[in-house]
This record gives C-alpha cells, structure tokens and sequence, in this order.
C-alpha cells in the first residue's frame, strides 16, 4: 500500500503509471472530494486525447482510495507527505507517522526547502535510536506532477541508503527521473532556480529591462518554455518569497536576499499599476511613506506620490540616503550592528539597547534576536522608546535601488 498525504497529483501518477493501490489522506471529506474530482478530470482528458482507455481511467481512479483517519496507515509501505511548508506541520505528522506506520515503511516528504534532518528528527525523542529517522527521506516532486518528469531525491543526515534506493526505484516506475540532493537549503532546484528568478525580478525592480524583454531573452536565448516572471506567477510570488527568505536564513549569504519588488508584490492588490519609489523604500525601511525624504551624494531629490524608479533618473550603483536627517542638521549616522555575524555598517539601526548599549539593525531587531540581563524590559520598555528615536533620528542607506 503506498498512501499520500495529501498531494493528489503524486497519488494519481502513482495510480495512474506505477500502478499501485494509493490511499489518499487529508484531513477533511471537502478536500479529498474536491481532489478526486480533479483526478477524474485529468483521466478523462487523457482518455479525450487517446493517451490512455476507458478501462486504464477507471483502473487507475479504482487504486485511489479516500480517507481522513491516520490510523489508516497502519498497513503502508511508504509514505509521501505533501502538506505546506510549515516545519511544525510536518514535524507533528512524522511523529505520528513513525508511530502509526510499520517498522519497514519509508517515510517521505514532498518539501521543496525543510531540512530533511529536521523533519526525521521529529521521528523519535532517543537521538541514538534512529530506527525510524533512517527511513526519512525527500521526494520532491516537481510542478505540474503528472507532466513534469524531475523529482528531487534527498537525504538527510541518518537517511539509509537502502531508503534511498528504495526510493529511487520508486519514483522510476512512476516515470519520473530523479537527481539525487544532500541536505542543503534550497537542496539542487530551489537553489539554483529560485536566484534565477529573484535576479529577474531585480532587474525589472532597477530598470535594467521591461517585464517582455527579460521573458523574452530568456525564452528566445535559451530555448526555456517560460520567461522568469512568467514562471515565478506560475509557481506562485509567495512561494517564491518563502524559499527566498529561508536561502537568505539558512545560509546567510546576501546573494539571496529577496527582491524588493518581490515584497512589494505580495503587499499590493492584484490590481495596483508599477509601485512608487515611496511605496518600495517604505517597505524596505518601515519608515511611514510620509516622513520619507530621499538624497543622492548629498542632492535632496524630490518625491511626489506618483514618483516611480523609471521616473527617477538613477545610476544602477546609485547610493540613496533614505530617512529624515538627524537633529541639528548633522550627516546620517553608520553605525555597526552588534551582532558579530552582521558586517553591514550602513543599515538602519531600529534599537539601542538601555541595558547593555547594543545596537540592532533591521535584519537583527532587538524585540525578536536580542539577549541580554535586561531582555524582558528590552522588550517591554526600551523597544518603544527607541521606535520613537526611528523616526526622529536615524537613517537607513539603500544600496542599488
């Protein structure tokens, strides 16, 4: 028995070309409806399209079997969990799992970016037993699943090799051709497509070319059927934004960082034109749009509601003072974050602290990160105050806007 939790398109290839009995959970009725109906779609358009007959449709519709009860899983043989990328989601349903599944049973994820260790430590609370830790692996199924041959096969650190193997063996009777990944953020395809795609997005966020012009090279110059804005709406902007976010975590490395417009993106409605100059520095620096002034190399530059990056003449390595200037007509402030790992001197500081005279940048604000004697009363008193010295005070300065 091979079940799926949630993830209909991996449950009907593995019905539909393994030919293996599936049991599909989710945990309401509505849902694994609403799937199954999707599932009965596509078997008539393949059956519409002579890609498969009637008798092969209702064969593989036969293998698919609906339920909402875990502990239907009691007789598996591998396991494939297909539920969002939330870390606490998917650790609680492996500890189930390892519990609930016989000893043999593989115990897979769809994640496109969770650690793999992470999720199969969640599997027992004795870390020398690893009996089930190593039957946890990834199989990451790439987007349309019936139509896209790639799966990502990845380990974690006590992933065995037999699960491996086994696992291999798997996704090629479903038709698919795996690559084999290590645990690393982003693992092979995220890491290497997501950048791609978040460059894109900078390009049109600085100019560099229009929303045509950057598909259009792309698909034109290297024979790919969608540009990288044309794919980054097919997989989704917020989807792109989290893998992003966790490649930046995870590896600290400032390459990764997100587009500006990619945040500006998912915070506007659908409907709104090209965002202005205020709207994206305001999201950058959390400084309200109407205390915003802009400078260049000492140059006030106007700002009007409507002003936008192609209205505003900019070199590309433009260095832009954004902020109201400190008291007494003094030059903006750099100061070095206290975090040791944080190089940048030239980041907007949000807080000093009262208690051991830190200060903490954006990326390290003292009410999430900070630690300190005084932490509770940094969190409750000193944050406030130094809010208020935000918008009075300092100053933040925006590389390559």
């Amino acid at each position: 028995m091979f079940p799926i939790v949630k993830g209909l398109g991996i449950a009907l290839v593995a019905a539909q070309k393994a030919r293996i009995p599936v049991r599909v959970l989710d945990s309401s009725q509505a849902a694994l409806d609403k799937g199954l109906k999707f599932a009965d779609k596509l078997l008539e358009k393949d059956v519409s399209k002579e890609r498969i007959t009637k008798e092969d449709a209702s064969a593989a519709r036969d293998r698919l079997q609906p339920s909402t009860n875990m502990s239907d899983l009691s007789d598996v043989d591998f396991v494939i969990e297909a539920v969002p990328e939330i870390l606490d989601l998917k650790t609680s349903i492996f500890s189930q799992l390892a519990q609930i599944c016989p000893s043999h049973a593989i115990l897979a994820t769809n994640t496109s970016s969770i650690s793999i260790t992470k999720i199969a430590a969640a599997t027992t609370k004795n870390t020398k037993d690893l009996s089930a830790a190593s039957r946890v692996i990834s199989t990451h199924f790439m987007n349309p699943v019936p139509v896209q041959k790639g799966v990502e096969i990845i380990s974690g650190l006590q992933t065995s090799e037999e699960t491996v193997q086994t696992s291999l063996e798997l996704v090629k009777r479903m038709g698919k051709i795996p690559s084999q990944s290590t645990d690393s953020p982003g693992f092979l395809a995220n890491r290497i497509l997501m950048p791609y795609i978040n460059e894109a997005i900078i390009c049109l966020e600085t100019g560099v070319g229009g929303k045509e012009d950057i598909d259009n090279i792309m698909k034109n110059g290297t024979n790919v059927p969608m540009g990288p804005l044309q794919l980054a709406d097919f997989i989704g902007l917020d989807t792109c934004m989290a893998i992003m976010r966790v490649l930046h975590s995870e590896t600290g490395d400032s390459k990764y960082r997100p587009a500006v417009l990619l945040a500006i993106s998912l915070s506007l409605p659908t409907d709104t034109s090209t965002p202005t100059i205020l709207q994206l520095i305001s999201l950058r620096t959390s400084i309200p749009v109407a205390n915003l002034r802009l400078s260049q190399s000492g140059r006030h530059l106007p700002l009007t509601p409507s002003t936008t990056l192609e209205s505003l003449s900019l070199q590309p390595s433009a260095t832009l003072t954004v902020g109201l200037p400190l008291r007494g007509g003094m030059p903006p402030k750099k100061i070095r974050c206290t975090f040791d790992e944080c190089k940048e001197i030239a980041q907007r500081i949000v807080g000093d602290c009262d208690f051991c005279n830190g200060h903490f940048c954006g990326k390290h604000r003292m009410l999430e990160d900070h630690k300190c004697e005084g932490l509770e009363d940094c969190r409750k008193e000193s944050y406030e105050r130094n809010a208020v010295k935000l918008e009075s005070e300092k100053t933040q300065v925006i590389r390559g806007i």
